[in-house]
C-alpha cells in the first residue's frame, strides 16, 4: 500500500514537470526574438588602425593644349596603357575656344603615375586640385553591420522552423523582410564604396583658343569658298544643259520666222 502511495505521488510530480515545460514554451519564441533584438545593434568594428586604410582619391586639372587632336589621343593612350576607362566624354565649343572634359577612372596605385605622365608637356595648369578622403571607419561599419545583420537572418530562418502557429510565421517572415532589405542596402554600399577605393576618379579639361579676329577671318574665307563653289557648280550645271539650251534657241528662232511671216 505503502508502495502504490509512493508511485502515485511520482507519477503526479513528473505531470507537474511535464505541464510546466509545456507551459512555458509559448514563451520561447518572445524570449529569443527580443535576445536577437539586443543582438541587431550590438557589434563591434575593428580598430581602423590595425587595418588597411581605405583612402578614395580624386583629382581635376584644366590646361591649354595647341593641339586637341594630339591632347585627347595622349589622354586616350594613357588611359589604357594603366588599364582604366573613360567615364564621361565631352566637347564644348565656347565662341573663343574649344573645349574638351574627359572624367578618367584608373587604377588608385596608379593614381601618381597617370597624372605624372599627363603632366609631360603641358606648360602649367590653369587649376589643377587632387583629394583624398579616408572612408575606413565608414567601410568596417558598413561590414560589421553586414555581419550583423546575416547573422540575425540565420538565426531568424532558424526560429522559422520553431513557430507555431501564423501569427508567428507571420510575424517572422515580416521581420526576415526587413533584414533582408537592410543587408541589400548594406552590400550595396559596400560595393559603392570598394569601387571608389580601387579606382581613383581624374577630371581633365583641356582647350584650345581662338583669337576673334582669327574666327572673323576664318568664317569670311569660309564663306568667299563657298560662294566660289556656288557659282562652279552653277557653271557646271548650265554647260551639262547644253543640248536643251541648244534646241530652245532653234526653237525660238523658228517661232520668231514663223510670227514674222504671218505679220
Amino acid at each position: 500500500m505503502k508502495n502504490l502511495i509512493y508511485l502515485s505521488l511520482f507519477i503526479l510530480a513528473a505531470c507537474g514537470k511535464s505541464y510546466e515545460s509545456t507551459s512555458d514554451g509559448g514563451s520561447d519564441y518572445r524570449n529569443e526574438k527580443l535576445a536577437m533584438e539586443s543582438v541587431d545593434e550590438d557589434y563591434k568594428s575593428e580598430e581602423p588602425g590595425k587595418v588597411e586604410r581605405k583612402l578614395i582619391k580624386r583629382g581635376s586639372v584644366t590646361f591649354e593644349t595647341q593641339d586637341l587632336d594630339e591632347t585627347t589621343g595622349n589622354v586616350k593612350d594613357l588611359t589604357q596603357k594603366y588599364k582604366g576607362y573613360i567615364s564621361n566624354e565631352q566637347n564644348r565649343n565656347y565662341g573663343d575656344r574649344i573645349q574638351w572634359e574627359f572624367s578618367v577612372r584608373i587604377p588608385a596605385q596608379s593614381f601618381d603615375a597617370y597624372l605624372t605622365d599627363l603632366s609631360e608637356g603641358v606648360d602649367y595648369f590653369d587649376s589643377k586640385n587632387i583629394s583624398v578622403d579616408d572612408v575606413t571607419e565608414q567601410f568596417l561599419d558598413v561590414q560589421a553591420r553586414l555581419k550583423t545583420k546575416k547573422a540575425l537572418e540565420t538565426r531568424y530562418t532558424q526560429l522559422l522552423d520553431k513557430a507555431r502557429n501564423v501569427t508567428e510565421i507571420l510575424e517572422i517572415e515580416r521581420e526576415l523582410g526587413k533584414i533582408r532589405a537592410d543587408i541589400e542596402s548594406m552590400e550595396g554600399r559596400l560595393k559603392y564604396l570598394t569601387n571608389q577605393v580601387s579606382f581613383a576618379t581624374l577630371n581633365i579639361t583641356f582647350y584650345k583658343k581662338f583669337s576673334k579676329d582669327n574666327r572673323f577671318g576664318s568664317k569670311l574665307g569660309k564663306s568667299f569658298k563657298q560662294g566660289w563653289n556656288v557659282l562652279i557648280g552653277l557653271t557646271l550645271g548650265l554647260v551639262s544643259l547644253w543640248p536643251i539650251i541648244i534646241i530652245l534657241f532653234i526653237a525660238i528662232r523658228i517661232v520668231r520666222r514663223f510670227w514674222n511671216k504671218k505679220r
